[in-house]
C-alpha cells in the first residue's frame, strides 16, 4: 500500500475494511485535508479502495448524500450504481431532472467508490475546492429565496461584492486555503489611509462571516475562520452619526405643520410612527385588531416588507413575524396623543383591516411614505431623515426621560441590548450641565 500519510503509515498497514470500529476511529484523526488527500488516491486509482482502510465508512457517507439527491426520482435506490461485468467497470444512471446544465454526468468508474465520489462531486460540487466566488452565487440564491432577507438586504450584499470582492485575488484561492493573515490583509486593503468607516468594514466582514457560515453548514469547512479575524486594529474613516436623529422641537414642528393642513393616511401615520416605538414594516402591519383601545396598547407582532418579484417589481409581503422574530412580539402603551391620530385614521380607513389604507384599500407603501416624510418636512422647515430614524428618535428619547435599558429594548422589538445601545444617539453637541455634575466636579 502507498504511503498516504507518513504519521499514520503503520497504523493504517494494520487495518482492514472489515474493522469498522478501528477505521472510524482513525478516520476521525484525520484532518480536513488528509481526508481529501485520500478521496483523491483512491478517485484517481493510486490506492486500490479495498485496501483502505476507511472505505466503508468513506463509501456509506458519499452513498447516503447521493441517494438523498435521487430519491424523489427512481424507484429503487439500489440500483443506482451497478457493476458492469463486460466493460470492468462500474456504472450509473443519473435521472434526466439531476443533469446540470450542459455538464454530461459521469457514467462509468474504476471502483465503486470512485463513481459514488465521482456522482457526489457531480451533485454538490467540488467542495473541497470550493472558492468564495462560488459560494457567492449558491449563498446568494439561498438569500434571495428567504423571505427573511429584504430586497434592500440582498442589493446591498451584491453592491458590497461587486464594490469590493469581485476582481479581488482572493476570491478565487479555495476557501480552505485562506488563513486568517490573508483575511486580514483583504481588510487591511480597504482600510488604508482610512478610507472607509468602520460600518463600511462591517458589511464588508459580514460578506466574509455568512459565506463561511455556509461553507460550514454544508459541510465545506468544519470550523469559521471569519470570525476568529479582528480588525480591531485597523483604523477606518471617522463618521459621526450621534446627529442623525430627529430632535424633540424637530418633531413639534413636524407636528405642527402635519396638523394645520388635511389629514390623510400620511400625515397621520408619520405622526403615529412618532408615538410609537416602531418598525416602518410593523407600521404598515398594524390591524383594527391589534389595537385595544380600552388598554390603551397596541400588539406589534407581524411586519409587512418591501420585495421584488422574479420581473424585478416592487411588491409587498406580510410576514406572521417581527424583524427580530419571538423577541419582537410587544405590546406597547398608546398615548394621548396616539390614541387621537387612530381615532382619526379609524375614520379614514372605512371597512379596511388595516390602520394605515391607502385609497388602493390596501395598506401605504414604504417608498411613498418617505418621500410624503421629505415633503413634508421640507415643508415645515427641518431637515429630512428617513423614516428608520424616527425609531433612532423613538429609542433615544426613552434613554433620555430615564427609562432602563431592559425596557427599552423589549420596547423596541430588538433580540439584543448592543442593538438597542446603537439606537441611542445624541442628538446635540452641547454640554449639558445639571446637578450630579456639579457634585462631582463642582
Amino acid at each position: 500500500m502507498a504511503i498516504i500519510f507518513p504519521k499514520r503509515k503503520m497504523i493504517i498497514k494494520k487495518l482492514r475494511t472489515k474493522d469498522i470500529i478501528l477505521s472510524q476511529i482513525i478516520f476521525k484523526t484525520f484532518s480536513d485535508d488528509e481526508k481529501m488527500t485520500l478521496f483523491d488516491l483512491i478517485d484517481g486509482g493510486t490506492i486500490n479502495s479495498k485496501d483502505a482502510a476507511i472505505y466503508e465508512m468513506t463509501l456509506n457517507k458519499l452513498k447516503k448524500e447521493v441517494i438523498a439527491k435521487f430519491v424523489p426520482y427512481v424507484r429503487d435506490t439500489s440500483k443506482i450504481v451497478y457493476y458492469c461485468p463486460s466493460k470492468n467497470q462500474y456504472k450509473a444512471r443519473v435521472p434526466k431532472a439531476l443533469i446540470v446544465g450542459d455538464r454530461p454526468a459521469p457514467q462509468f468508474a474504476s471502483t465503486e467508490l470512485q463513481m459514488w465520489h465521482k456522482l457526489h462531486k457531480y451533485l454538490y460540487g467540488d467542495l473541497e475546492n470550493s472558492t468564495l466566488r462560488a459560494l457567492f452565487v449558491l449563498w446568494l440564491a439561498e438569500r434571495k429565496a428567504d423571505a427573511d432577507v429584504s430586497s434592500k438586504t440582498y442589493d446591498r450584499n451584491v453592491n458590497t461584492w461587486n464594490k469590493y470582492y469581485d476582481g479581488n485575488p482572493i476570491i478565487d484561492i479555495p476557501i480552505s486555503k485562506i488563513t486568517a493573515n490573508k483575511m486580514f490583509m483583504f481588510y487591511k486593503g480597504f482600510t488604508a489611509g482610512r478610507a472607509i468607516s468602520r460600518a463600511e468594514l462591517g458589511n464588508i466582514k459580514g460578506i466574509m462571516n455568512m459565506l463561511y457560515d455556509y461553507a460550514v453548514v454544508n459541510d465545506i469547512i468544519s470550523v469559521n475562520t471569519a470570525k476568529t479575524v479582528s480588525t480591531k486594529s485597523l483604523k477606518c474613516k471617522i463618521v459621526n452619526n450621534k446627529n442623525k436623529v430627529y430632535t424633540p422641537e424637530e418633531r413639534e414642528k413636524l407636528f405642527i405643520y402635519l396638523q394645520s393642513i388635511p389629514q390623510n393616511v400620511y400625515t397621520l401615520g408619520i405622526m403615529l410612527m412618532f408615538c410609537l416605538d416602531i418598525r416602518i414594516g410593523e407600521l404598515k402591519a398594524l390591524r383594527w385588531t391589534d389595537y385595544d383601545e380600552q388598554k390603551g396598547q397596541i400588539y406589534i407582532h407581524n411586519q409587512i416588507v418591501d420585495r421584488k418579484d422574479e420581473n424585478g417589481k416592487w411588491c409587498q409581503l406580510e410576514l406572521d413575524y417581527t424583524k427580530s422574530g419571538e423577541d419582537g412580539d410587544r405590546w406597547l402603551p398608546v398615548s394621548k396623543t396616539a390614541k387621537n391620530i387612530l381615532s382619526q385614521l379609524k375614520l379614514l380607513s372605512g371597512n379596511s383591516e388595516f390602520i394605515l389604507t391607502n385609497q388602493a384599500g390596501t395598506t401605504v407603501k414604504t417608498n411613498k411614505f418617505n418621500e410624503r416624510l421629505k415633503n413634508y418636512c421640507e415643508k415645515a422647515g427641518i431637515r429630512y431623515l428617513s423614516s428608520h430614524k424616527i425609531r433612532f428618535y423613538a429609542v433615544t428619547e426613552q434613554a433620555k426621560a430615564g427609562i432602563d435599558l431592559p425596557t427599552i429594548q423589549h420596547n423596541s422589538g430588538h433580540r439584543c441590548k448592543s442593538t438597542t445601545l446603537h439606537y441611542i444617539r445624541n442628538a446635540s453637541n452641547e454640554a449639558v450641565a445639571d446637578e450630579r455634575w456639579e457634585k462631582v466636579f463642582g
